[in-house]
């Protein structure tokens, strides 16, 4: 560039530099305070913006992981701050299956001893029509398994939550003698609020249908299972046997499984007679010098079939005819009973027969008539009749003059 173009150059600098200098108003002392001011605002909004991030950065973190996790707040604490230990893992328990609800008392312990139950007096439902007087409902004092005396006896145990109330309850088989039979009834005890011992109800009883009771038990759901028998079982006789089901519903105990009746007897052909027997007339003779008439009567025996090894001849009694026990045949056992007299003779092979000889004595001078004999197959040698084997004949009976 020539020097003539420096020189304006410089010129015009000059004048820029006089005019924009005389537009700019110099800073003083006010002007720096409020240039101040506005820096300390400026830090303030930072600041403030600051912290409402560190608090709304893990408030939106909470939320986002779920409400339902956050531990409850602590306590309000009053005084210095104590440091707060490590926390420790919470244990979880499981609420046992017979706690009852909040706010509801637990149902009392229905689980009786047999020696607490032995030791105080009870109440029993109704026996049956055929039980004596003895077996009384109220106040009872049980008696052991053991006795032999016509009163209520406690014969077996069972324990079972039968009323669905939480708490066990004591199923209780009760038995009352009378001869030969025992009368049962199925009985469940339990506790009132105070602890005492309280009838429930009755479950089942003997001569509704049935004559025994065999076998209990208590299922979880409370059903109380029962096995009965048509009859007690005695000398080998065959016995129905059947398990039934019953429920607490509405104060009483209903059957819910299991058949209601006892099915009918199978059907069998009783067994024909396996003997033959044919009788003559039974004649008295002239009165002896010691008032008395004599007659022996002829009498065939036989078997048709198999052998019998006691064959029992039975002539009813009567005021008019005395057996002339003394002098009869082939017994080997006579049986003076009530009604008749039964003569056990010797055996009898298959297929044979026999005749005999049966002596009378009377001291009637008549009517004549006629009378009855009979032969059946014995079980035994003690006049143990096997029903439906044997017959019977009619004879005549005369008297001379």
């Amino acid at each position: 560039m020539s020097e003539p173009e420096d020189v304006l150059l410089d010129g015009a600098f000059a004048a820029y530099r006089q005019t924009l200098l005389a537009a700019v108003d110099p800073a003083g002392p006010n002007a720096a305070r409020g240039t101040v001011r506005r820096r300390r605002r400026r830090a303030a909004g930072l600041v403030a913006a600051a912290t409402v991030l560190a608090v709304a950065a893990p408030v939106a973190g909470w939320a986002a992981l779920g409400r339902g996790s956050r531990p409850p707040a602590p306590p309000a604490q009053t005084g210095s701050p104590t440091p707060s230990p490590s926390p420790t893992p919470t244990p979880t328990f499981s609420p046992a299956p017979s706690a009852a609800p909040s706010g509801t008392p637990a149902a009392p312990n229905g689980r009786i001893s047999r020696t607490e139950l032995l030791g105080t007096p009870v109440d029993l439902p109704a026996w049956p029509p055929v039980a004596p007087a003895t077996c009384r409902t109220e106040p009872v004092r049980l008696l052991p398994a053991s006795t032999r005396e016509s009163r209520p006896a406690l014969l077996d145990l069972r324990y079972g939550d039968v009323d669905r109330d939480g708490a066990a309850e004591t199923v209780a088989l009760i038995g009352c003698l009378f001869g030969d039979v025992v009368a049962k009834q199925l009985v469940v005890f339990d506790r009132d609020s105070a602890g005492q011992i309280s009838t429930l109800g009755g479950v089942i009883r003997t001569h509704d249908g049935f004559d025994d009771i065999t076998e209990t038990a208590v299922r979880t759901d409370g059903t109380v299972r029962v096995r009965v028998a048509d009859v007690q079982a005695c000398c080998g006789d065959p016995v129905r046997r059947q398990w039934r089901g019953y429920r607490w519903d509405r104060g009483r105990f209903v059957q819910v499984e299991g058949p209601t009746v006892m099915p009918p007897p199978p059907t069998t052909s009783p067994p024909g007679p396996r003997v033959t027997l044919t009788a003559e007339t039974l004649l008295y003779g002239a009165r002896q010098a010691d008032g008395w008439r004599v007659a022996s009567m002829a009498v065939e025996i036989g078997a048709t079939g198999a052998a019998v090894e006691y064959p029992l001849v039975s002539f009813p009694r009567n005021d008019r005819d005395e057996a002339y026990t003394e002098l009869w045949e082939y017994c080997v056992a006579v049986i003076e009973g009530s009604t008749t007299t039964t003569c056990v003779t010797e055996p009898l092979a298959a297929g044979e027969r026999r005749w005999t000889l049966f002596p009378f004595r009377s001291k009637a001078d008549g009517p004549n008539g006629e009378g009855t004999i009979r032969l059946d197959v014995g079980a035994d040698r003690n006049g143990t009749v096997v029903p439906g084997t044997g017959r019977s004949a009619t004879f005549e009976v005369r008297f001379e003059n």
